[in-house]
């Protein structure tokens, strides 16, 4: 029986999803619906996110202690005077795509995008694509000679109604909604966003660490948080059971299928880190150049790369 800890008696803590509830978030809903947030001491609130929700923005306004968000975004944030530090990286890889068009013209192992329209989803996301277009030496402010960006709709149909040439997506949900859709293969071309983007870290701001109350209820969040993982890894036809409960996907207003949700979640696994969801400082090092050719290095990281990002809970977590 999972039963709270001595001395805990639910200490609220709040976590802002990154977007709508989806399968990318099953640890955390696992978590809660098994009771491993209850039996830490903790009475965890998941809100939900969605295209008009930036995360860095509800933790900056006092709206949740722990954030989902990319690193890119993270330094960006944290270059802006928003002191962000990752605490955990359950995810080790990314799974952004950008899907377009066949008959937008685009094509080849190295697309030609200049003068399209791109589908991104707001409020933080355009950073990271942002850097891979810059990456190419392409610019994200429109004309002939860049790409304009578009604000992205939950779902496909800017690609399906033509108003962008690509759409962001992700393998466990947009990707996925495209073959549902029975859009022919030939029809499509797709590009991973490949490079350290690291998303879905676990982010809080930087006072937290200094406060030994909360620093053991983040210590204790994030062992709920990774042994809900761990049970999704384990029994996936479970964790669909909890996706389901909570209602986390919907095609035009329907809930997803116990099949088609299984699908999601199984796209998601490749994802994740070790079962610690402690960060590659490899990773990391890789992404602070990255991300310092769109902000200071030095602001970006705080002065200091150890700053943006601390091991001190996933370790305590681990004991």
């Amino acid at each position: 029986m999972l039963l709270p800890r001595p001395g805990h008696a639910d200490e609220p803590l709040t976590l802002q999803l990154n977007w709508l509830p989806r399968a990318q978030h099953a640890g955390y809903l696992m978590a809660q619906a098994k009771g491993h947030f209850r039996a830490e001491g903790l009475s965890v609130i998941l809100k939900p996110g969605g295209p008009a929700v930036a995360p860095v923005q509800v933790i900056a306004a006092g709206g949740a202690d722990i954030i989902i968000e990319s690193l890119p975004t993270a330094l960006a944030a944290r270059a802006a005077g928003l002191p962000l530090v990752n605490v955990a990286q359950p995810f080790a890889v990314s799974g952004w795509w950008l899907v377009c068009r066949s008959d937008s013209g685009i094509s080849g192992a190295e697309p030609d995008l200049r003068g399209h329209t791109i589908g991104v989803w707001p409020n933080g996301s355009e950073v990271p694509l942002r850097l891979w277009l810059q990456s190419r030496g392409i610019s994200a402010d429109g004309g002939a000679d860049g790409v304009t960006l578009l604000a992205q709709d939950v779902g496909i149909a800017q690609l399906q109604d033509k108003r962008a040439s690509c759409i962001s997506a992700m393998s466990h949900d947009e990707v996925i909604q495209l073959a549902e859709a029975g859009i022919p293969d030939d029809a499509l071309v797709s590009f991973r966003l490949d490079g350290p983007l690291l998303p879905d870290g676990l982010y809080v701001l930087d006072h937290a660490l200094g406060d030994p109350q909360m620093r053991d209820r983040l210590v204790r969040f994030v062992r709920a948080a990774m042994r809900g993982w761990r049970d999704v890894r384990q029994n996936p036809e479970a964790a669909v059971d909890v996706l389901q409960a909570h209602g986390a996907g919907m095609i035009d207003e329907e809930l997803l299928s116990d099949a088609q949700q299984r699908r999601r979640l199984d796209a998601v696994l490749p994802l994740l880190s070790d079962e610690a969801g402690r960060l590659d400082d490899d990773a990391f090092r890789r992404a602070v150049p990255a991300s310092s050719r769109s902000a200071n290095h030095a602001a970006a990281t705080g002065g200091d790369a150890a700053e943006a990002f601390t091991h001190a809970i996933t370790d305590a977590a681990r004991n």
